[in-house]
C-alpha cells in the first residue's frame, strides 16, 4: 500500500498561495501515481542538507505505513514532472527502490512553484538556521512582501523573521560553521553584537577552540565589548573539512581531534547493536 487510507493533506497554505486551489478536490480528482525516475528536484529548493539518519527513519517509515501523504509536483515538459513540496519524500522513496510514488499534478507558474516550495520548507521544524534565513530572504526580495506580510503568510513572528535573515549579516566563515553544525544559531546571534568581522571571526575561534556554551559565548561578546576588542586566540582552530560529510554519510558521531598534520578520528556507539552498525558502514565484516 503505497498511500496510507486516511485522507492525505498537503501541507499549510497552499489555498492562500494560489488562488484556484481546492485541496479537497485535488486529492480526489487529481491524484496520480508517477514513476519516480520521471520527477526532478527543485532546483530553487531551499534545504541543502538532508540529515541521513532522518532520512533512513522517514524510509522506514514509508516502508512499514506507506506514504501518508503525496508530493507534490508539476510537469515541466512532456516526460518530466518537478517537485514543488516533499523532496523527502521522494527521496525516501528512491532509497527504497520504489517505481512509483502518489502525486498531485498542477498546473503551476514559476512563481508559484517557488513560493509554495519555499514555505512549505520554512514550516518544517527541521529545516536549518541558515537554509530557514535564506529562504525568508528570498522570499522578500522575490515577491516584494514586507516582514509583516511574511509573517502574516507564514504564521511566524516579525521578531523571528527578522533575528533569522540577520544571520546573513555574518561572515561566510561563521555562516559556514552554523551549516555543518560546530557552532549553534545561538553562537551566530551572539556574535552578531560584535561590529566589526575580524571581532567576530576570533570569537568564532574561541568558541570552537574552548568547546564554549551560548551562555559561554555571550560573556566572551559581553567582555570582549567592554574592552574595546576580542583578543585573538592563542592557537587558531583547525577545522577538517571532511567532518561534515563523514557525519551525513558514514557516521554521525564521528569527531576529529587533533590539527593539519596530526589527529585522530573517533567514532562514537553507545551500544552492541549501534557497534555492528558502526562496522558495517565502515565496510567491515
Amino acid at each position: 500500500m503505497l498511500l496510507k487510507d486516511k485522507k492525505p493533506r498537503l501541507g499549510r497554505g497552499l489555498g492562500a498561495l494560489i488562488p484556484d486551489f481546492d485541496e479537497d478536490k485535488a486529492q480526489v480528482s487529481e491524484l496520480q501515481y508517477l514513476a519516480i525516475e520521471k520527477i526532478v528536484p527543485n532546483p530553487s529548493q531551499p534545504r541543502v542538507i538532508f540529515d541521513e539518519e532522518k532520512m533512513k527513519e522517514l524510509a522506514d517509515s514509508i516502508k512499514c505505513n506507506g506514504i501518508n501523504q503525496p508530493i507534490l509536483v508539476r510537469k515541466i515538459d512532456n516526460a518530466k514532472y518537478e517537485i514543488v513540496a516533499g523532496e523527502r519524500r521522494w527521496r525516501a522513496c528512491s532509497m527504497l527502490k520504489m517505481e512509483i510514488i502518489p502525486a498531485i499534478v498542477r498546473e503551476l507558474t514559476d512563481e508559484e512553484s517557488l513560493q509554495i516550495a519555499l514555505i512549505e520548507n520554512i514550516q518544517r521544524e527541521d529545516i536549518g538556521p541558515i537554509e530557514e534565513a535564506r529562504a525568508y530572504q528570498q522570499l522578500i526580495k522575490r515577491f516584494s512582501y514586507t516582514q509583516d506580510e511574511l509573517a502574516q503568510k507564514i504564521g511566524k513572528s516579525r521578531p523571528a523573521i527578522t533575528n533569522a535573515i540577520r544571520l546573513l549579516d555574518l561572515p561566510d566563515e561563521i555562516i559556514e560553521h552554523v551549516i555543518s553544525g560546530t557552532i549553534s544559531a545561538g553562537h551566530a546571534r551572539t556574535l552578531l553584537s560584535l561590529s566589526v568581522n575580524e571581532d567576530r571571526i576570533n570569537a568564532l575561534h574561541k568558541i570552537i577552540n574552548d568547546k564554549l556554551s551560548v551562555r559561554q559565548a555571550e560573556d566572551l561578546v559581553r567582555r570582549s565589548m567592554e574592552i574595546g576588542k576580542v583578543p585573538t586566540p592563542a592557537k587558531q582552530v583547525y577545522v577538517f573539512e571532511k567532518e561534515s560529510y563523514i557525519k551525513e554519510n558514514i557516521w554521525k558521531k564521528f569527531t576529529f581531534k587533533g590539527n593539519q598534520k596530526t589527529g585522530k578520528f573517533v567514532f562514537s556507539y553507545s551500544s552492541p547493536e549501534e557497534k555492528q552498525e558502526l562496522l558495517n558502514s565502515l565496510g567491515i565484516q
